[in-house]
């Protein structure tokens, strides 16, 4: 799962632009080290950074300055916001709202059902994922964890799975990200938020991560959310038909009203 916490990126840049606001772009981390040895603290502290450089800038107003996290930058994003508690705002598009362990058993079974897999073949990769996770969090079981990755293969499911490539990487990715709680971090916001989902999101499924979030954010300092879900965009926001990984490279544009969201929810706040 790689971090993209950025203010815009193409055309979200653009939309972030039209209401004035400087757009600075990071992914995955602007340290030295690597992103894929990164846990989200670190990946928060890199975005902290970004914020007080722009924040300095004689040319920015640093009251203006917000984050723009998405996917699993909506988990960063939160972190930042504790850090860095005069941020404007942020905006949160595809947030997991649970722990990266529930995140990911939950997306596997959502990706292949709309890739039109086998109830079968989908049960066999749930499993795995449950097997994994007590790998993971035990340091046990490691050999019989790679024959069923070779099941996996045979079975066409493999790439769905996030299969690890060693037991080290695996037991790192439990103590670092794996188990990660995104709720003190939401309770702590003080900044407006605009949190956005995709109704065919199959990575994300908006209809589980929204009421997740929804109740993180009642508690949440802040008084000022908004929460939105596109009905027929994927987990990029592009217009859909199954949200599933095989139809993306046909997809075409953005599903209509998501970059005007930006730019009216900004509007009223900046």
């Amino acid at each position: 799962m790689r971090s993209k916490l950025r203010p815009g990126s193409g055309n979200r840049a653009t939309s972030v632009s039209a209401v004035g606001d400087s757009v600075s772009n990071g992914d995955g981390g602007g340290s030295s080290g690597s992103w894929t040895a990164a846990t989200f603290d670190d990946l928060a502290g890199d975005a902290y950074a970004a914020v007080r450089l722009l924040q300095a800038r004689p040319d920015i107003d640093p009251r203006r300055v917000g984050l723009h996290g998405m996917s699993q930058g909506g988990w960063i994003a939160p972190l930042v916001a504790k850090r860095a508690p005069d941020i404007a705002f942020i905006i949160a598009e595809s947030a997991p709202a649970m722990t990266p362990v529930e995140h990911e058993r939950l997306r596997v079974p959502y990706q292949l059902a709309a890739d039109g897999v086998a109830p079968e073949l989908i049960a066999h990769a749930v499993a795995f994922m449950d097997q994994k996770f007590e790998v993971a969090r035990t340091g046990e079981g490691w050999d019989a964890l790679e024959a069923a990755m070779v099941r996996g293969a045979r079975e066409g499911w493999l790439s769905y799975v996030n299969p690890p490539p060693s037991l080290e990487n695996l037991r790192w990715n439990w103590e670092h990200i794996l188990t990660y709680d995104p709720a003190p971090a939401l309770e702590a916001l003080t900044c407006p938020i605009l949190v956005l989902y995709g109704g065919l999101d199959t990575i994300v499924p908006a209809r589980i991560h929204r009421d997740r979030m929804q109740a993180a954010l009642e508690h949440a300092r802040t008084r000022d959310v908004t929460i939105k879900v596109f009905d027929q965009a994927n987990h990029a926001f592009l217009q859909a038909v199954t949200g599933g990984r095989r139809e993306s490279p046909a997809l075409k544009g953005f599903v209509s009203g998501y970059l005007g969201t930006h730019v009216a929810w900004l509007s009223e706040r900046l």
